[in-house]
């Protein structure tokens, strides 16, 4: 007589709540907060793209040149601050009242 495996739904639900902690973790790194001014300036220049404007706030990509400007703005000098700004994709602003 052969043994039935049966599905349980209970190893599929914590299996896939683990795989969205996993992403927003990794997802969560990579995005920057900045101020209303410094977008306001990167938007002058046309160093971020893909905006989404909510009711509270804007997020956005930042282009390549994007970290160097900001680097400039922010006036940074450590090179571990610097090395973590040039490796965030992805922006949020508070947007203006």
């Amino acid at each position: 007589m052969q043994k039935k495996t049966r599905f349980n739904i209970t190893y599929f639900l914590v299996a896939f709540l683990l795989l969205l902690l996993l992403e927003n973790y990794f997802l969560a790194r990579n995005v920057a907060t900045i101020g209303y001014g410094d977008f306001k300036v990167l938007l002058t220049e046309g160093l971020v793209q893909d905006l989404e404007v909510s009711t509270d706030t804007i997020d956005g990509k930042l282009k390549d040149k994007a970290h160097d400007r900001l680097v400039a703005l922010w006036d940074e000098k450590d090179e571990k601050k610097i090395q973590r700004l040039k490796e965030i994709t992805v922006f949020r602003t508070v947007g203006s009242s």
